[in-house]
């Protein structure tokens, strides 16, 4: 593990390893705002699961997509409650067409595809 330090002051912990036959490069957080002791101890939990055989890369990326998801799914629940559906006769062509586009425009930037939902 070392402290990175760009040109421009920025410091970030990273730590080096290998996995697959291939380098990889994990980094643990930006400086000060990670305290050694922080980076230490994510450190030793990324050398258990190198040591188990998985890559905390991947661990890190499927912790940030399930993230991503239950914040998409729960937005997606709450809007679709609070979207005014039922006035009266049903939602206006205006609401309608706000709806479709701005679903359509959530998929997008949260990634996921629209086979997937």
């Amino acid at each position: 593990m070392y402290l990175d330090v760009k040109t421009n002051g920025a410091r970030y912990w990273r730590m080096k390893y290998r996995y697959g036959g291939r380098e990889r490069l994990m980094a643990f957080g930006v400086y000060p705002d990670v305290s050694l002791a922080q980076a230490r101890k994510r450190r030793e939990k990324a050398k258990a699961l190198i040591r188990d055989g998985i890559d905390p890369n991947e661990v890190r990326r499927q912790s940030l997509i399930a993230t991503a998801t239950s914040l998409t799914n729960s937005f997606e629940a709450v809007a679709a409650n609070e979207f005014p559906s039922a006035v009266f006769d049903g939602p206006s062509a205006i609401e309608r067409t706000w709806w479709r586009s701005w679903s359509g425009m959530r998929f997008r930037s949260s990634g996921v595809a629209r086979s997937q939902r």
